[in-house]
Formats: C-alpha cells, sequence, structure tokens
C-alpha cells in the first residue's frame, strides 16, 4: 500500500471500531459522483473496486452540486441539471467477489 492507502485505510479501520463511517469526514470530497437513475446498473471492477473508497451516502435527497459532491462525471448521460435536488428512492445491490483460496 503507498501512504495515502495506508492513511484511508488506517481511518477507515479508526471509524469501523468507534462505530463512526461518515466517509465524508473521514476521506473529504468526493473526487467524482455519479448519478444512478432508477433502473440503473453500475459494475465496480479492478481499481474502481479495490482501490478507491465508494458508497452511496446515508441521505434522502441531495443536490447535485460539483461544489459539494465533486464532478459528476455521467452528468450528461443521466442527464442531470446543475443544482437539481435528486430524492433516494429504495435500491437492491448485489455484491459478487471471487475469493482465492490459498
Amino acid at each position: 500500500l503507498n501512504q495515502t492507502e495506508k492513511e484511508i485505510h488506517q481511518r477507515l479501520t479508526q471509524a469501523a471500531a468507534t462505530g463512526s463511517m461518515d466517509t465524508e469526514k473521514l476521506l473529504g470530497k468526493p473526487q467524482m459522483s455519479l448519478v444512478l437513475r432508477p433502473r440503473s446498473l453500475v459494475i465496480f471492477e479492478g481499481e474502481a473496486a479495490k482501490k478507491y473508497a465508494h458508497g452511496v451516502a446515508a441521505v434522502k435527497t441531495e443536490t447535485a452540486d460539483p461544489k459539494i459532491i465533486g464532478p459528476i462525471g455521467n452528468a450528461k448521460l443521466a442527464k442531470v441539471k446543475a443544482g437539481e435536488r435528486i430524492a433516494r428512492i429504495d435500491r437492491t445491490t448485489i455484491t459478487l467477489r471471487h475469493i482465492m483460496h490459498t
């Protein structure tokens, strides 16, 4: 692990131990956000899944403002307008992992 990865790991481990998992406080403002409209699918693999912290904030609505949530990587595709309020709805998450046995 490089120094940044070590620092992130240490902060996440510490937060898990104390029950405080506010990732924005731990990691700072997101480097990028994605807006997932209903019936969207996102697949994280490779570095995105293994190297970078990712997650969904525990909020009911969010404002599409890059000053708050970082640049929106799929703004054009998701048809997101600056300042748009985005309501969160129920979602289903499926995680598949390949575990190598040693």
